[in-house]
């Protein structure tokens, strides 16, 4: 109706009026409280209508209203639900204020909604036609109004897991921006595909559109810009195990954040950087950045970012071999995503409670939570944690005795990790693979996976090569030969 009202530019109680005797002459089909359908015929006939009495120039208007129309409201259902994100400001594209035309609407401290879950209530029910939409204002001469709705809807998209839906509206947006000649729409579209193309394993794309957009940024000044884009890099950079990399482009990140009073920025850089400290086996550290970041999250008011936090704090406390803890951050964590939405967050809660059940002993429990998760990781097409997945329960596999399906999931988790570019991953699959030979009596099939994990090892996943080697060496050539092995793991 809303949109009915924003394409004739008429009055809402005419356009109700007109609606209702469509409608009881079944000409629409009502689908819900603020929906309805027009006939297949009625379309037909509109459409071909439209072309035979309307001008180019009136057809025109008429897609700008909807564009600007369905901007307004897009916009709006992103702050309420998303009000710490970094965003273009669209004034200039909207021409006025981001409040629409009342329509008879309830407001919420001048907004169009009660609150976040009746944007999120909007946003599912008309993404798909924003993103029809932002791909046709994009074809037919509004270029920049459709690049921008696509950013409006991006964090949304993410959060649902819609990646490939995100990527293609992403990449038509970039390349609406570079025909435009607009630096500040092609960073912003540039800097959301990366994180696309991130999630969905494709690394090096990734660096690429994040250094493009940090250049663009640099260069028109936009500090805060800047550092979210490096904390960005940082982010492909620790998942593709280049840790020190990582870290150092999150510790530039933080000094750009407090250099500009960014508080909330400031917390981000140093959640992430807690995962390059934790991955550097640098615990006591990453705790301290975690717990910091923590704090920050909750006086800023960011649920989102806490729950994500409370997430990491579990995996680092996991590590360290205090699960009572790490149970408590999960259980906090997945309260807070259960209130607000996440589908990819609450998978990877689920793979992380899998691994406290695996610790307990507790099997039947963890593998459930391990297959609930990647069921989830692998519809929203997210391979890098299917690799994660796909090695845990292959872990769970050889200590139940089963070490042949132990082996298959693990060969599993080694090619997806060898797809995505994830070594970490790749790791631990090696290294899982070796230990289900070893159990199967296959000693020189296990030194040879062994040797392979150590050759792409960080120091503490060395220790835990080194380790294996020693077990096997001690099978093959006895006690003596495998004492520098575990000297080494020492």
């Amino acid at each position: 109706m809303d949109a009915a009202t924003a394409l004739v530019a008429r009055p809402a109680a005419e356009v109700s009026a007109e609606f209702e005797v469509l409608v009881d002459h079944h000409l629409l089909h009502v689908q819900g409280p603020e929906n309805v359908r027009m006939h297949d015929i009625v379309r037909g006939f509109a459409r071909a209508r439209a072309f035979e009495e309307d001008s180019r120039d009136e057809l025109r208007q008429v897609l700008s209203r909807l564009v600007r129309h369905y901007l307004r409201w897009a916009d709006q259902a992103d702050h309420l639900l998303y009000p710490h994100r970094h965003r273009r400001g669209l004034s200039d594209a909207l021409g006025s204020t981001r409040t629409p035309p009342d329509h008879d609407r309830k407001r919420w401290n001048g907004w169009l909604w009660a609150g976040p879950a009746d944007a999120s209530t909007w946003f599912q029910r008309e993404w798909r036609n924003c993103l029809m939409l932002a791909d046709h204002a994009i074809e037919h001469e509004m270029k920049e109004n459709g690049a921008l709705l696509v950013h409006a809807l991006s964090q949304f998209l993410e959060t649902q897991g819609r990646r490939e839906d995100a990527g293609r509206a992403q990449e038509t947006a970039v390349r609406a921006a570079r025909e435009t000649l607009s630096p500040a729409t092609l960073a912003q579209a540039l800097f959301e595909l990366s994180f696309t193309r991130f999630r969905i394993g494709h690394h090096a794309a990734a660096l690429e559109h994040a250094t493009e957009a940090l250049s663009i940024f640099r260069s028109s000044g936009d500090r805060r810009a800047e550092a979210k884009t490096l904390d960005r890099i940082g982010i492909v950079l620790w998942t593709t195990a280049r840790y020190r990399e990582a870290l150092a482009h999150h510790q530039e990140a933080q000094d750009l954040h407090r250099k500009a009073g960014d508080p909330h920025g400031e917390a981000d850089s140093l959640g992430y950087a807690a995962i390059a400290l934790w991955h550097l086996g640098r615990y006591g550290d990453a705790l301290q950045h975690l717990n910091f970041s923590l704090d920050m999250c909750r006086r800023s008011g960011d649920r989102r970012r806490e729950a994500m936090v409370l997430n990491n704090l579990g995996n680092v406390q996991r590590q360290r071999g205090f699960h009572r803890d790490a149970v408590r951050y999960y259980e906090e964590s997945s309260a807070i995503f259960k209130q607000i939405g996440g589908v990819q967050n609450e998978a990877i809660l689920k793979n992380n409670i899998g691994g406290v059940h695996h610790y307990k002993v507790d099997y039947p429990s963890a593998l459930r939570c391990y297959r609930e998760a990647i069921t989830v990781f692998r519809e929203i097409g997210d391979r890098r944690n299917t690799a994660d997945a796909l090695n845990s329960i292959g872990a769970v596999y050889l200590l139940m005795g089963r070490p042949s399906e132990a082996l298959v999931h693990h060969q599993q988790a080694e090619g997806a990790a060898r797809d995505v570019g994830d070594p970490y991953q790749q790791l631990q699959a090696l290294r899982g693979m070796a230990d289900a030979h070893q159990a199967c009596g296959r000693y020189p099939l296990a030194l040879d996976h062994y040797h392979k994990a150590l050759d792409i090892s960080v120091p503490y996943q060395q220790a835990k090569a080194h380790e294996g080697i020693a077990a096997t060496v001690l099978h093959l050539q006895g006690e003596q030969a495998a004492r520098i092995h575990w000297r080494q793991a020492l």
